[in-house]
């Protein structure tokens, strides 16, 4: 009988959400932390010569303003940026991520990758996450042990395809260290010291689930041309023209929409991002600051910070300081006041 030795790992756990509900009822009146409402407004643009990104510099707290120059438009590879709205950390670090993955995926092919491979990666990211894909010398459930099945009772590693008892392929591969390479769905085998491993695909392979808020615009330009993605928590994504995010996006699909034309310039297309991310910033109260922008064709990336400030600041004027006898004086009564002692007392100072 198969059984898991191993408690999956990964993913979140939701044990304080059970906690904090109890905490409710016992105590009355007790506040539990809440989710954030974060604001932002992000483009993107498919012209004639590649792919125009653009972002809004504000990150919220709720109702706080935290950061009035954020950053917001992430470096994927030379020719591929991202743009990130949600939780900041959240995109900050799934951004990361992904940049560190494709320099370990072109070291290791020697080519460019391309965007639909960063937008695949992504996806299964925010949603399935497959916690032993392409680990070396790890089990299906992320633990660092070595992988070597073995038939039940005797001493002989498996054949590649070969099954057990009950009948289960272990579709696996030995690396000549000791060590395995995971291949497709693990269901199960017998491992070191009769260690049993079985996948649980919903701890492992649907790791986030949505969970992860970053909302992602992925723009670059590969080998098939310019591309453009849209990638929201779940994981779904589509792949459009033009696409705006966040929470500003209805007023940006709304400038978007009306002026998009195919095969647009450099110039077109660069001004109707910056209205498409002004309009975010002037009707969402979670987008404002200023208007940045990264244009990305067949020779390189450029990033553009500061391309525009729809809101520029107030400047207060100085004081007014006006001599005396500027204003006239029209009338002048004086009212004298008529006071009456009542009752005086003396209180003497206290002396240690």
């Amino acid at each position: 009988m198969l059984k898991a030795a191993l408690e999956p790992r990964g993913g979140f756990c939701f044990e304080n959400c059970q906690r904090n509900a109890s905490l409710e009822r016992v105590l009355p009146g007790l506040r539990t932390p809440h989710a954030r409402k974060t604001g932002t407004t992000i483009a993107g643009i498919v012209f004639r010569d590649g792919v125009i990104l653009g972002a809004d510099t504000r990150a919220t707290n709720d109702s706080v303003v935290a950061d009035k120059n954020c950053e917001k438009i992430h470096f994927i590879a030379p020719k591929i940026y991202c743009c990130g709205a949600g939780v900041a950390a959240d995109a900050e670090m799934t951004t990361r991520m992904a940049a560190s993955n494709m320099e370990l995926h072109a070291l290791s092919t020697g080519r460019e990758p391309r965007v639909a491979t960063v937008t695949r990666m992504l996806r299964q990211t925010l949603f399935r996450c497959w916690g032993g894909l392409m680990t070396q010398g790890r089990s299906c459930c992320g633990e660092s042990e070595t992988v070597r099945s073995r038939e039940a009772g005797r001493g002989r590693p498996k054949r590649r395809g070969a099954t057990g008892r009950s009948g289960v392929s272990l579709g696996h591969r030995t690396t000549g260290r000791g060590g395995a390479r995971i291949q497709g769905r693990y269901r199960g085998g017998a491992g070191p010291r009769g260690l049993v491993l079985v996948a649980d695909h919903a701890h492992s392979t649907e790791r986030y689930q949505g969970h992860v808020g970053a909302s992602l615009i992925v723009g670059g330009v590969d080998l098939t041309g310019p591309q453009l993605y849209g990638v929201h928590p779940h994981g779904s994504y589509s792949r459009l023209p033009f696409a705006a995010l966040g929470s500003g996006q209805d007023a940006a699909l709304a400038v978007l929409e009306d002026r998009f034309q195919p095969n647009m310039t450099l110039e077109a297309a660069q001004g109707l991002l910056v209205e498409a991310i002004t309009a975010g910033i002037l009707g969402d109260l979670g987008s404002g600051g200023n208007v940045d922008a990264c244009v990305i064709t067949r020779t390189g990336a450029k990033l553009l910070r500061t391309l525009s400030s729809p809101t520029k600041p107030i400047v207060r004027s100085s004081q007014y300081h006006f001599a005396p006898g500027t204003t006239a004086v029209l009338s002048q009564t004086v009212t004298p006041l008529t006071l009456e002692l009542l009752e005086e007392t003396v209180q003497a100072m206290e002396v240690e």
